[in-house]
C-alpha cells in the first residue's frame, strides 16, 4: 500500500502543478474537465465518479437550488443527474423468461446492427457488447448447442456499472432484483452502509430505458414486496410495462374495479406518472458532498417515503378511483385519459386466432369396499357416518386414489388424441397445470412410473433457472443433453446440480446367496425378481417399480437378477485385468478394512458360472455410481468428467407447470392443457390459456378441467344426504355445467347463457359494437385502439 501511494502522488505532482492563475478556471466545469483530464489515466474510475457526483451536488447548491431540493421531484431528479448516464436498455424479465428472450434476441436483432464498429473491428463472427443476459455474460459468448441455461447463477455478483453501461440490452431476472434489494436492506439494518455510492449497480446508472416483462406483477404486490420496491428505484428516463393482463383478479368480483384501479395506480406509480405516480425515494441514501454542510435535521426515509406514497395515492383515489366506482362520468373521462396518455394495446381477437376448446371431465373415484363397509359398521348414526367418511375423503389414502384417478384420466386422453389425428395434425403436446405444488408432484409421480420420466418435463415451483430452460428445451425440441457414464454406461442427466462431471446413478451392490464370498455391483435394471419382498411395501405398486425406487429397497432383500456379463442394454463388462489398472486391488483391500461395510466396491465381471443367466443374491447396500468409484479412495480409471456431452432426442410431450413458472411463457405449439383445479377467475384463466393461445399457434388448444368426485354405495350417500353435511354433498352440476366465453373467458352456468353472452354483450367481441357497462374497466380499455401500422401511415400520406 505505502508504494502505490508513492507512486500515486509522484502521477500526481508529475502532472498537477499548483498554484494556478486566478481566471484559470473561470467556472466549476471548468475544473471538473481539467481534473478528469489530468487524472484519467491513473486514478481508478471509481474515484473520478465520486469527484463527478460531488461536483453536480456542489454546483446544485452554489446555483441556489435550495428549494427544488426540498421537493420530492427535485431531489430525484438532483439525484439522477448524479447517477452515471447510460445509452443501454435495462429489461427485467421472470426467472423462467430469461431463455425465451434468449432465443428471441437471437432470432429477431441483428447484433452487428447494433454493435460497436471500434470494438468489433477485428471481424468477429458474433460482434461483442451488444446483450448482456444476467448469469451467463456477453451473449456472444453464449452458445445455444452448449445448454447454456443450466450453468445460470446468482451467487456471481453483477458486473461493474462500468462495463454494463458498454452494452446495448442487458436483461436481468425478477430473482436478481430480489437479492440485490435484500442485500442493500441486510447492510443498512446492519449499519455497514456507509459508502455514497449506491448498494447495487443497477443503481449506479440512469438507464435509457427501463423494460418489465409481465409488468403487471408491479401492480399485483403492494409497495412493500422486495422486487416491486428494487424495479421502483431504478432510474431510467423511458419505463415500459409489458403484460397480457394489466389487471389481474375475478371480474365477477363485487369488487375488482376498485381492486383492479389500485392495480393501475402501483403501475402509474412505477411509470413515475407527474400526477399520479409520484417518484419514490431512493433506497440509498442521496450522494453527499463533503463540501455541504450535515447537520441541518431531516425527516427519516421511511416518513418521506410513506408521505409520498399516501399523496400520489390519495389523489388517485380522489380524482379517478372513487369518481369512477360511484360511476360518475369525470372519473372515467380521467381514467380514460391518462390510459390513453401511457397505454399501447394489442388484442387477441384482432388477429383472429383458432378458438380454445374447454371442457369439464369428470373423474369418479370409488371408495375402496372394505373401508365402505367399515363405515357401514362402525357408524352409529347418519352423522357420524357423515364425519368419517369426511375424515377418510381428507386423508392420504384417498388422495392417493384421486392422484392416480387424474394421472389414468390424463394418460388415456392423451393416447386417445395420439390415436386420433383427423382433427389436429400437430404433434400432441400437453400442459399439465396447477397452482399447487403438492398437487402437481402428487398427479405426475403416477404418470412417471408408467410412461418413464423421458416423457415428462417437470417445472416445480422451486425450480433454478438452469432446470427451468433444460426442461423447457426438452419439451419444445424433444432433445436432451446427456452423458454416457464410462464405468456404468449409462445416462446422466445434465442439471444446475450436475453438470456431468459425476454419475448419479444408483448401483447396488450384492453377494451371492450360494456363496458369499462372491461380491459384486449391479444396476438396478437387473432385477427379475424379489422374492422376499412384500407388496404392503410397494404401496400399491406393481412389483416391476422395485427396481425404480430406492425408497422400497431394504438391505436383506433377496433378488434374482440378471447375470450376463454381456448385457443387450450395457454390453460387456470390463475384465479383471483392466481393473486392476483402475485400482481394484486398493478398492478390495480398503474394503476387507472396513469389514465390507464401507463405501467401497467396483463394477467388476460376475464371478459365477458364464451359462448360467440368472443369478440369486441378497442386498448388501447401495450408493450412486461415483461414490463407489471415487478418485479420493482408490478409483484412477475415466470420469464422467472425460467424457463429452452429447444430444439424445427423446418424446417429451408433457409439461408439468406450476403457476409460479407459467408467467409469460410462450408455449403456443402445445395442444392440450389440463388443469388440475378449477379457476373461477376469468383473468387468470386468460393468463393460464395464453401459454398456448397466443400469436404463432396454428390450432386451438383443448383446456380441460379435471374434476374428481367420489363415489360409495347408493345407501351411504342417501344417509349422508339426511345428515346434511355440506362437506361431503357433491353437486356435479355445478362443476360439469360450466361453459367459459370464448373472448372474455368468462364462465356461464349453460351453453344458453354463454352464447347469449357472446352474440349479445360481451365487450371483448370483435363482432360486436360494443353497448356494455360504461363503468367496467373493459370499456375503457375497449376505446384504446392499438396504433395504425407503419404501412397504413405512409398510405395516408
Amino acid at each position: 500500500p505505502t508504494r502505490q501511494l508513492s507512486t500515486f502522488y509522484k502521477n500526481l505532482a508529475d502532472r498537477v502543478q499548483p498554484p494556478y492563475s486566478n481566471n484559470q478556471f473561470p467556472t466549476i466545469d471548468s475544473l471538473a474537465t481539467f481534473v478528469l483530464n489530468v487524472c484519467r489515466t491513473f486514478v481508478p474510475l471509481s474515484e473520478l465518479e465520486l469527484f463527478r457526483q460531488n461536483i453536480v451536488n456542489l454546483k446544485a447548491k452554489m446555483e441556489g437550488r435550495r428549494g427544488m431540493l426540498h421537493s420530492t421531484q427535485g431531489r430525484r431528479l438532483a439525484l439522477e443527474r448524479s447517477l452515471i448516464p447510460a445509452s443501454a436498455t435495462l429489461i427485467i424479465v421472470p426467472d423462467a423468461l430469461l431463455e425465451h428472450w434468449f432465443h428471441q434476441i437471437n432470432q429477431n436483432i441483428n447484433l452487428a446492427t447494433f454493435a460497436d464498429r471500434k470494438e468489433n473491428a477485428n471481424n468477429q463472427q458474433i460482434p461483442r457488447h451488444v446483450i448482456h443476459l444476467d448469469g451467463l455474460g456477453d451473449i456472444a459468448d453464449v452458445t445455444d448447442s452448449e445448454s447454456p441455461f443450466r450453468n445460470v447463477t446468482l451467487k456471481k455478483p453483477l458486473q461493474p456499472w462500468w462495463l454494463l453501461s458498454k452494452y446495448f440490452i442487458v436483461v436481468t431476472t425478477f430473482a436478481r432484483c430480489q437479492q440485490e434489494y435484500r442485500y442493500i436492506m441486510r447492510k443498512r439494518r446492519s449499519g455497514s452502509d456507509n459508502t455514497t455510492t449506491p448498494g447495487s449497480e443497477l443503481l449506479r446508472m440512469r438507464w435509457l430505458r427501463l423494460v418489465v416483462d409481465e409488468g403487471h406483477e408491479l401492480g399485483t404486490h403492494e409497495t412493500t414486496n422486495d422486487v416491486t420496491n428494487f424495479i421502483n428505484e431504478i432510474a431510467a428516463e423511458r419505463r415500459w410495462v409489458m403484460s397480457g393482463t394489466p389487471t389481474t383478479g375475478d371480474v365477477d368480483d363485487q369488487n375488482y374495479t376498485a381492486k383492479a384501479l389500485d392495480q393501475l395506480q402501483r403501475l402509474l406509480f412505477f411509470l413515475r406518472h407527474p400526477q399520479y405516480g409520484t417518484p419514490p425515494s431512493v433506497i440509498n441514501e442521496e450522494p453527499r458532498s463533503p463540501y455541504l454542510e450535515q447537520t441541518r435535521l431531516v425527516p427519516t426515509q421511511e416518513m418521506l417515503e410513506a408521505k409520498r406514497i399516501k399523496s400520489a395515492r390519495q389523489k388517485w383515489i380522489t380524482e379517478v378511483k372513487n369518481p369512477f366506482v360511484k360511476r360518475n362520468i369525470q372519473g372515467r373521462v380521467r381514467l380514460l385519459q391518462v390510459l390513453k396518455a401511457i397505454m399501447v394495446m394489442h388484442r387477441k381477437e384482432d388477429i383472429e386466432l383458432p378458438k380454445p376448446h374447454f371442457i369439464q371431465s369428470e373423474v369418479n373415484i370409488m371408495v375402496p369396499q372394505l373401508k365402505q363397509e367399515e363405515l357401514e359398521r362402525d357408524a352409529v348414526s347418519d352423522s357420524k357416518l357423515s364425519t368419517m367418511l369426511e375424515d377418510y375423503l381428507h386423508s392420504t389414502e384417498f388422495q392417493i386414489l384421486v392422484d392416480q384417478s387424474q394421472a389414468d384420466h390424463i394418460m388415456n386422453s392423451i393416447r386417445a388424441a395420439q390415436a386420433d389425428r383427423s382433427r389436429d395434425q400437430r404433434p400432441v403436446k400437453v400442459v399439465v397445470y396447477s397452482s399447487v405444488n403438492h398437487n402437481l408432484l402428487s398427479v405426475i409421480e403416477p404418470m412417471i412410473r408408467k410412461l418413464g420420466k423421458e416423457q415428462i418435463a417437470e417445472l416445480y415451483d422451486f425450480a433454478a433457472i438452469g432446470d427451468t430452460s433444460t426442461e423447457l428445451n426438452r419439451f419444445r425440441h424433444g432433445v436432451k443433453q446427456h452423458k454416457i457414464c464410462p464405468i456404468c454406461k449409462r445416462s446422466i442427466e445434465i442439471s444446475t446440480t450436475n453438470s456431468g462431471n459425476r454419475c448419479d446413478n444408483f448401483l447396488m451392490e450384492v453377494v451371492s446367496l450360494a456363496d458369499e464370498n462372491k461380491r459384486f455391483l449391479i444396476e438396478p435394471e437387473r432385477i427379475r425378481r424379489t422374492p422376499n419382498v412384500s407388496l404392503d411395501r410397494l404401496e400399491g405398486e406393481d412389483m416391476q417399480h422395485y427396481a425404480k425406487l430406492s425408497k422400497f429397497w431394504k438391505v436383506g432383500d433377496e433378488l434374482e437378477i440378471d447375470a450376463r456379463d454381456d448385457h443387450p442394454l450395457y454390453g460387456e463388462r470390463l475384465s479383471e485385468e483392466r481393473w486392476e489398472t483402475y485400482g481394484s486391488k486398493d478398492c478390495k483391500e480398503l474394503a476387507m478394512e472396513d469389514n465390507y461395510l464401507g463405501r467401497d466396491w467396483y463394477l467388476g465381471p460376475f464371478q459365477c458360472d458364464s451359462k448360467k443367466q440368472w443369478l440369486e443374491c441378497r442386498l448388501v447396500k447401495w450408493q450412486t455410481c461415483s461414490n463407489f468409484h471415487n478418485r479420493s479412495r482408490w478409483y484412477n480409471g475415466p470420469t464422467p468428467a472425460n467424457v463429452p456431452l452429447e444430444q439424445m432426442k427423446e418424446d417429451c410431450h408433457i409439461l408439468a407447470l406450476h403457476s409460479g413458472l407459467s408467467h409469460g411463457l410462450d408455449l403456443s405449439f402445445v395442444t392440450h392443457m389440463f388443469l388440475l383445479e378449477p379457476i373461477d377467475d376469468a383473468a387468470v384463466l386468460e393468463q393460464v390459456t395464453s401459454r398456448a393461445h397466443r400469436l404463432g399457434t396454428t390450432g386451438p388448444v383443448i383446456v380441460d378441467t379435471v374434476n374428481p368426485f367420489f363415489g360409495v354405495k347408493k345407501e351411504i350417500q342417501d344417509r349422508c344426504n339426511k345428515a346434511e353435511s355440506v362437506k361431503v354433498l357433491q353437486n356435479k352440476t355445478k362443476f360439469l355445467s360450466k361453459v367459459v366465453c370464448q373472448y372474455c373467458f368468462r364462465q356461464f352456468q349453460s351453453m344458453s347463457r354463454a352464447e347469449e353472452h357472446e352474440n349479445t354483450n360481451c365487450p371483448r367481441n370483435p363482432n360486436l359494437s360494443y353497448a356494455g357497462d360504461d363503468f367496467q374497466l373493459s370499456s375503457v380499455y375497449h376505446e384504446i385502439k392499438p396504433p395504425p401500422s407503419k404501412l397504413a401511415v405512409n398510405g395516408a400520406e
